[in-house]
């Protein structure tokens, strides 16, 4: 905090994430850059560890420099693709002076930004990649891709395909050739595949990040044969949203993630003697499957209860949207939780009374869940408490306007309506799994209500591949946002939009 500095970059160009404008570097701070990783690698090796990581991927400081999008410099660290390696050169040589020859050094690399010319295009990270292998400096290439504007890439969520950067994995591993290591990430999502890719010789090693965040056990688990009990990634990137929200890591599907000491592996306490109970569970969604299987792991007969077909609760409904069917993997590692704790679970069954008076329990757990709401309330008008006419026949909740538009394309009409403050799923995905749209069923509008808790607008389309103020689709939509509080804090209306606005 005392040694604070104007934050640093190649040349002047604002974060489109963190919306900073940056200081460019001259010569002196890039000393300091040179000397501060030089000295931080012989730290490390001086505190017993094998090697080190030079990020140049990402958007960082040092991708920036290898980036046309960020480095508009004209001395010796920017121009050419050869220029704009300069700096990482100097970082490697002065790393080596620190911590010798036989001390691991990678370097990792976004192979390609994903943004055609603007940024660094596959053949510059080609290019890039050979200037850095033929120095000899380096033990290993990790090989990623995407940065700021294509943070999707960088960090892909379930839109993105498994796999996706194994053919630049295995391009990087024709021109690296014997000089040094390749490893290769991007939605390698479990054991199977990785093998499929060191087989093939695609890479050397493979990165898994997220797959071990949701389950640190997944190796072990798969050497004890038992695959059905890991915990599958399902690509829902709460674990990246939390930590640019400066929040502690954590993972939707592992909620030991980061509370290793209260809930991880070792420290569910079996039921003593004496203390096993019969416990039921009403209703099968996410609360309902963990509790059943936490339950059942530590000795108690349990049975859940579900009154529909199929488990899952809500996440049913977002599964079926356009590039969200990977929550099945959600449903499925509870599922496989249950069954290795050896829950009874019965299906199209209604919880009544009777029913659970007849089984004779000790316990009963209603995870019944929550409901969609069609008020209108908002946090954001303390006046009033619904929105007056919510109680139309035309406004619906947005559960069942999505339901009914996956169902049947057009029975929502064509002139919508949607009131929103989650920047959630369901708000978005209602528009898209509307179209193509017929003719209009009615001439009134449909109002779509979700549940109040940011603002209008979601900050990045879940459905396209960049990034977004509003969904992309092809129903034009009637759009409302929420005026600041100095000019009254209501709703304006700002307009009908059709897909071509969207992608502009």
């Amino acid at each position: 905090m005392d040694e604070w500095h104007p934050l640093w970059a190649a040349s002047r160009i604002p974060s489109i994430l963190h919306h900073e404008t940056p200081m460019v570097m001259g010569q002196a701070e890039i000393d300091r850059v040179v000397e501060g990783f030089g000295q931080s690698g012989l730290h490390v090796q001086l505190a017993g560890l094998d090697g080190i990581e030079i990020h140049g991927a990402h958007s960082y400081m040092l991708g920036q420099f290898l980036s046309p999008a960020y480095n508009k410099r004209t001395d010796r660290y920017g121009g050419s693709v050869r220029e704009r390696c300069q700096l990482i050169l100097d970082i490697i040589e002065a790393s080596r002076r620190r911590t010798g020859p036989d001390f691991t050094v990678g370097l990792r690399l976004s192979l390609d930004e994903f943004l055609g010319s603007a940024g660094i295009t596959q053949e510059q990270g080609e290019e890039q990649l050979e200037i850095f292998a033929s120095t000899g400096l380096f033990d290993f290439f990790s090989i990623s891709g995407g940065g700021y504007h294509t943070v999707h890439k960088a960090a892909p969520p379930m839109s993105v395909p498994h796999g996706f950067m194994i053919p630049f994995g295995k391009r990087a591993k024709e021109i690296v050739g014997d000089r040094a290591r390749v490893f290769i990430v991007g939605r390698i999502v479990d054991l199977g595949m990785a093998e499929s890719v060191l087989a093939d010789g695609v890479a050397d090693m493979v990165g898994m990040m997220r797959a071990l965040l949701a389950d640190p056990f997944l190796i072990a688990k798969a050497r004890e044969g038992r695959e059905r009990e890991i915990t599958k990634c399902a690509g829902v990137y709460d674990c990246g949203n939390r930590l640019f929200q400066n929040r502690e890591v954590a993972c939707m599907l592992n909620p030991a993630a980061g509370r290793e000491r209260q809930w991880g592996e070792g420290t569910l306490k079996p039921a003593a003697n004496g203390t096993v109970k019969r416990i039921v569970v009403v209703f099968g969604g996410p609360a309902g499957m963990k509790t059943a299987a936490v339950a059942g792991r530590r000795g108690h007969k349990v049975a859940l209860l579900e009154k529909e077909n199929e488990l899952g609760g809500h996440i049913n409904l977002i599964r079926r949207l356009p590039t969200r069917g990977e929550w099945q993997t959600a449903i499925d590692n509870l599922v496989h939780a249950m069954e290795a704790a050896r829950v009874e679970v019965s299906l199209n069954v209604t919880a009544t009374r009777e029913l659970l008076l007849d089984r004779k329990p000790d316990t009963v757990i209603c995870a019944t869940g929550a409901h969609y709401d069609t008020t209108g309330f908002s946090p954001y008008r303390p006046d009033r408490d619904f929105i007056p006419g919510y109680e139309q026949s035309n406004v619906i909740d947005v559960a069942t306007a999505t339901s009914t538009a996956l169902t049947d394309p057009r029975a929502l009409g064509r002139k919508i309506v949607i009131l929103d403050e989650t920047a959630a799923y369901l708000p978005s995905g209602s528009p898209r799994c509307s179209r193509p749209m017929a003719k209009p069923r009615s001439k009134s509008s449909r109002r779509i209500c979700s549940p109040p808790k940011t603002y209008f607008a979601p900050p990045r389309c879940p459905f396209c591949s960049r990034a977004s103020r509003r969904p992309a689709c092809e129903l034009p939509l009637n759009i409302l946002s929420r005026e600041s509080r100095q000019s009254g804090g209501g709703l304006r209306y700002l307009g009908r939009f059709a897909a071509d606005d969207y992608r502009r």
